[in-house]
């Protein structure tokens, strides 16, 4: 008899992906292109102080994805991580 998780994915109103990636101990985001934009996440349980973005998880298997945060189920650690989305405006100009 297995017991294995399954993970589960998420995509926000701009079509970016947000994925659990398990081995890693971390949660990472592409956009419509499949263009990489981040990760965030580390491994280790609620007793260990996050530092900067690295939240410390240790079996990050299903999520889901709000205008605000991103939930996480860390299952190895029993909880439910709400992390709060922060956005990033950019320009590209053209050089001559």
């Amino acid at each position: 008899m297995c017991n294995c998780d399954n993970a589960s994915f998420d995509v926000d109103a701009f079509g970016r992906v947000f994925y659990p990636n398990l081995g890693q101990f971390r949660v990472e985001m592409v956009d419509t292109d499949n263009n990489w934009i981040g990760t965030f996440g580390r491994y280790g349980n609620q007793d260990d102080k996050a530092a900067g973005s690295d939240i410390p998880m240790a079996w990050p298997t299903y999520l889901a994805v709000s205008d605000k945060y991103v939930y996480v189920s860390d299952t190895i650690n029993l909880r439910i991580v709400r992390v709060k989305l922060d956005y990033q405006a950019h320009a590209t100009v053209e050089s001559k």
